[in-house]
């Protein structure tokens, strides 16, 4: 069993003496045997040893990445023989390997496409250890083999103590990141751009400065920005006003549209009183809650159009307001203020659109509002 085990890896390595790297040199035999292993497909395919690619071969190119999804990196981690379990896949956002995408631990990923006729490719990319950091700290590099037309995982491996088992965090942390890329739309020709690649590059760093235990946060991960973009039908053409002439029209020519069944005008006050707190709204009604926009960053909320209607008209609106009470008031004064703290009771506080000031009302406070559905309206 031993010669059998010899003669094999005598013959691997005579076989891919010109492909392989320093790094196979530096395995034990047996180890040497396992990693040459790897890069013999089942199909008789032989993959070159991404450790003995130059760099120049390699491509930094997000829409080169295979599209890969969550049931891909399931699958691989439990067939797998490794750490991961079911059970911890379910928390999968506990794990270390998402923690290091999110935390900025995996580098910059590059590709190789190995053939033309090969399904197969290969990606590579520097992880940052989870304990050893700071300038001295060694990347791990770390790389997976995975079908370009299918996205299944076949094979992976890593620098690391673990590295061989072809399931090593650092290994997992690529396989997260190319999910998270295909899942928010990255992985496309017109979203892939040299400003995409850039933000993209954003969750990458190479080293973290040491801190005091007292200065370190150990709450979860901050969320990334780059979200999974929300799934929107498309808006019918803006049909104007409608006439009760149009409406009685509609009514004589299709009684049974969805205009007059799903909303019912005729309510008297009785039923409406009782019926105040259940949740009978119209079904075509409550379609149009999206939970997903619960979770919207400053940056995402700043970006919509109500927001920005309310933020451009806001300056006019207080203009109109003061020129009125101007007429209206004796010795009438509006100023803008920030934020109003109650001296006797400072945990009370408020930040008004305005404060204003006349000889017979006194003060008072302004809160401005310019409702998105006038924005037609010449007011």
């Amino acid at each position: 069993m031993v010669m059998s085990t010899i003669a094999r890896e005598c013959m691997a390595s005579a076989r891919r003496s010109s492909f392989v790297s320093q790094y196979v040199g530096t395995l034990p035999d047996k180890d040497r045997l396992l990693y040459l292993e790897k890069l013999v497909l089942t199909s008789g395919e032989e993959i070159p040893d991404p450790y003995s690619i130059s760099e120049a071969d390699w491509i930094v190119d997000i829409r080169e990445w295979p599209i890969i999804s969550w049931p891909d990196i399931h699958g691989y981690l439990i067939d797998t023989p490794s750490l991961y379990t079911k059970e911890k896949l379910r928390a999968y956002k506990s794990l270390d390997a998402v923690n290091y995408v999110l935390c900025g631990h995996v580098q910059e990923i590059k590709y190789h496409g190995i053939s033309p006729e090969s399904d197969f490719c290969l990606l590579r990319s520097l992880v940052l250890p989870s304990q050893r950091q700071g300038s001295s700290s060694t990347l791990y590099d770390a790389w997976v083999c995975i079908s370009k037309s299918q996205g299944f995982i076949l094979t992976a491996n890593c620098t690391c103590i673990a590295g061989l088992a072809s399931c090593c965090s650092h290994a997992a942390a690529i396989l997260f990141k190319l999910e998270m890329a295909a899942r928010t739309g990255l992985i496309t020709e017109e979203v892939a751009c040299t400003s995409v690649q850039c933000s993209w590059k954003e969750l990458s760093r190479k080293k973290v400065v040491p801190k005091k235990l007292k200065h370190i946060n150990f709450s979860r991960p901050k969320k990334s920005h780059i979200r999974t973009p929300m799934k929107r039908q498309k808006a019918r053409e803006h049909v104007g006003n409608i006439s009760s002439t149009d409406i009685a029209a509609l009514q004589t020519a299709a009684p049974t549209a969805a205009f007059f069944s799903s909303i019912s005008i005729d309510q008297d006050s009785d039923t409406d009183t009782a019926s105040e707190g259940e949740s009978d709204v119209p079904s075509p009604l409550s379609t149009l809650y999206d939970p997903s926009a619960k979770d919207l960053s400053p940056e995402d909320l700043s970006a919509r159009c109500a927001v920005k209607w309310g933020r451009e008209k806001e300056k006019t609106a207080r203009l109109q307001y003061e020129q009125q009470m101007q007429v209206l008031h004796q010795d009438f004064h509006l100023r803008q203020t920030g934020l109003l703290v109650k001296e006797d009771e400072p945990f009370l506080a408020a930040s008004p659109d305005g404060v204003f000031e006349c000889e017979c009302c006194g003060q008072g406070t302004l809160e401005i509002k310019c409702p998105y559905k006038y924005r037609f309206y010449n007011l």
